[in-house]
């Protein structure tokens, strides 16, 4: 099969930006927005599709595509650019790579707070056993007290 095909611009070849955005990570995984514009216009690039790892996805009409990844052992998250076959493209683009990094999940102070809380309160009654405990036996079988 044969197909003429009329390049224009004299097949100028644009550059391309890659920007990976973490929205969202959790335990079950991460979401990832990926935007792809031309370098000189910042207008956005519409044909081709985004990969990340073994997953992929194409761009739309904004120059978007989101991606949800699986749960990763490693915080970077490395995706590339991948245009559209040059025979099927209006507009010719360069390949280009990005590189993000998930936010770490620590703790808001208000969980740290209430970790020390309930442990507080958990132990609380624990100790108080082991005391009273103590003090009946006038400090005989625990040793907690010194005997007179």
């Amino acid at each position: 099969q044969s197909e003429t095909i009329s390049v224009t611009d004299n097949g100028t070849v644009r550059d391309t930006t890659l920007e990976l955005t973490v929205l969202e990570s959790n335990s079950s995984g991460t979401l990832v927005q990926a935007t792809v514009t031309e370098t000189t216009t910042d207008d956005p690039v519409t044909t081709g599709r985004v990969e990340i790892g073994n997953q992929s996805a194409a761009l739309n009409a904004s120059g978007m595509a989101v991606l949800e990844l699986e749960k990763r052992t490693s915080s970077l998250i490395d995706g590339q650019y991948v245009p559209a076959d040059w025979w099927r493209a209006d507009q010719l683009y360069s390949a280009a790579e990005d590189r993000a990094t998930v936010p770490p999940n620590y703790p808001t102070f208000q969980k740290l707070v209430q970790l020390f809380l309930v442990t507080l309160l958990w132990s609380l009654p624990v100790a108080l056993a082991v005391y009273g405990f103590d003090y009946l036996t006038g400090g005989a079988v625990l040793g907690l007290r010194e005997n007179p």
